[in-house]
């Protein structure tokens, strides 16, 4: 059976406390109907042409209509943007889909990035594609787990970076052949023609009002009435979470004196090499281990 992942990001304004990767997982069944309902919440009055949620939020775009004070006076503009986002809220809460966050706790990536600068290639090349190659294992053991022969596809946004994504996808395949069993197919497409991917960006706009109210590096307090029974999880990739990666890649980790992890490789094998022998989640920013959930 086919499940479709639908993926967008968020962060802290100044992208210095943590970055999130959010993926809206569904059957094709599921998508089908969830989508047919927001298409028609956007038809309804008043009408927009999609859902983004900066631009719900600057009124600004699809919702520069609510500025129209002759029609929509002070509040009344914001009040309808503000229920026009609620009504799609609450279609993702009745719809199949599940929503599974990674949230990178920025700091600790750059202490480790800052300690070990020749093994950060770990991870991609950047905290985002870390927490997306995370997303990538996660979604395939949730296939294992759950289902008995289903596989899943990837759908993320058309922007700058898109083609960048479909490289590390490919070689995290590569690099994981047990969790690639499970992933058949990433595609990108513009989120203002396919509801499934604004749906993404709400969540992903959701957590990161989570965050900004949490540190990543603390237990979130829970439980989130906004998604309603759609949560699957929050995990956090921090520190430790990051040295541990690096340690099931064939990295010796060693705490010196003052406390700062110290790697050292072996002489007799790579981290890719060990990866390959024994077939675990190696290489491409994954190790055996599970990121902490929240």
């Amino acid at each position: 059976m086919l499940y479709l992942c639908h993926v967008d990001d968020s962060s802290d304004g100044k992208q210095e406390e943590y970055t999130i990767a959010c993926s809206l997982t569904c059957s094709l069944e599921g998508w089908t109907d969830a989508n047919i309902r927001w298409e028609s919440e956007l038809r309804r009055n008043p009408r927009i042409g999609y859902f983004h949620t900066k631009e719900c939020s600057s009124l600004t775009g699809e919702f520069q209509q609510f500025r129209d004070n002759a029609k929509w006076p002070k509040p009344s503009g914001s009040e309808a943007a503000n229920t026009k986002k609620e009504r799609l809220m609450e279609i993702m809460r009745e719809s199949e889909v599940q929503v599974f966050a990674i949230a990178v706790d920025l700091p600790g990536y750059n202490r480790v990035k800052a300690a070990y600068p020749e093994s950060m290639g770990t991870f991609g090349n950047g905290p985002f594609e870390a927490a997306f190659q995370s997303l990538l294992y996660e979604s395939g053991k949730q296939m294992e787990r759950e289902t008995e022969d289903g596989v899943i596809g990837f759908v993320c946004d058309e922007h700058n970076n898109a083609v960048e994504h479909a490289n590390l996808y490919v070689q995290f395949k590569k690099k994981n052949p047990i969790t690639a069993k499970r992933l058949v197919g990433i595609g990108m497409f513009d989120d203002k023609h396919l509801p499934s991917l604004q749906m993404a960006d709400l969540a992903a706009n959701m957590l990161n009002k989570i965050f900004r109210a949490n540190p990543v590096a603390d237990k979130l307090p829970g439980p989130f009435p906004e998604f309603g029974e759609r949560l699957w999880k929050i995990a956090r990739f921090t520190e430790s979470y990051a040295l541990e990666i690096l340690e099931g890649n064939g990295v010796k980790i060693k705490s010196n004196d003052d406390g700062i992890s110290e790697i050292r490789r072996t002489d007799e094998q790579s981290p890719q090499s060990s990866a390959q022998r024994n077939q675990s989640q190696a290489g491409s920013g994954k190790g055996s281990k599970e990121a902490e959930e929240i």
